[in-house]
């Protein structure tokens, strides 16, 4: 939608309504970032209209008040607040590429992870080094249960601090989200520690592995169990791109299966 090039006054009229349109539904569910993506969005087009619409001479410094002239079946629309939508998108020009990663995580990361296909037993006997090496060795039944858009990237990326090594277990690239995912594996019940440890891998990909056009890297700590309450005061104030997840190594029965994500989707 916002790709493709518009030059002329009746067809930024319509792309301002469109948007509108797609987004009014949404707005009602969630406000505040909806109409911040509306506004951020019109202002994208006023702009993009006054660098290349073909007849925007002809509207000149009226522009503005013209459009707000057609969008009358906008309700609460006025000229004043089409030149504060301008303003934004000029102030956050890459507002909208944090806001579709940030939503679009809601999608990506699962809960639970079903990791049936490792054949491991049901115990917690097996290290992480041999989770890890199992999950490897089945490498494409794990990108399927990852999801669509992951890219495997690594495995024990290393980075030091002062003669300390630590290695990361599985490193991902999201082609569709544009960022890293860093995977921590832990055999055992999540810990307040995993969290920190995690934090320090997300900072450290923000300020040494990023390139142009990344977003963002993703953290996933993928342990047997997790407590929700530890979790939530754990992450508390930390990453808002690190996540909990669990994974089970045998699917279970169908009503149990059932019963555990009823409870997880009502958490």
């Amino acid at each position: 939608m916002l790709l493709k090039e518009k030059n002329n006054f009746d067809e930024l009229i319509k792309n301002l309504s469109n948007v509108h349109d797609a987004l009014q539904n949404k707005a009602a569910k969630a406000v505040n970032q909806f109409l911040s993506l509306r506004n951020w969005v019109f202002g994208y087009y006023i702009v993009e209209y006054e660098q290349k619409g073909e007849d925007r001479a002809k509207y000149g410094e009226n522009l503005i008040r013209e459009i707000a002239d057609r969008l009358t079946h906008i309700k609460g629309l006025r000229f004043r607040q089409l030149y504060v939508c301008k303003d934004f998108y000029l102030a956050y020009p890459y507002f909208l590429r944090s806001v579709t990663a940030k939503s679009s995580n809601e999608e990506i990361i699962r809960n639970p992870y079903i990791l049936e296909f490792l054949d491991l037993e049901e115990k917690t006997e097996y290290s992480e080094s041999e989770l890890e090496q199992q999950i490897l060795n089945h490498l494409q039944e794990f990108l399927i249960e990852l999801g669509t858009g992951f890219c495997f990237e690594a495995r024990q990326k290393r980075i030091t601090f002062d003669n300390k090594h630590l290695r990361m277990d599985l490193i991902f690239y999201h082609r569709i989200l544009k960022c890293h995912v860093l995977i921590d594996l832990k055999v055992n019940e999540f810990d307040y520690a995993d969290a920190g440890q995690m934090n320090v891998y997300l900072n450290y990909y923000k300020e040494n592995e990023m390139t142009e056009g990344d977003n963002p890297p993703i953290g996933i700590i993928l342990c047997a169990n997790k407590n929700d309450t530890l979790v939530k005061y754990a992450t508390s104030g930390m990453d808002d791109h690190l996540f909990v997840s669990k994974y089970l190594i045998k699917l279970p029965e169908k009503k149990v299966f059932e019963n555990f994500m009823k409870r997880e989707l009502s958490q």
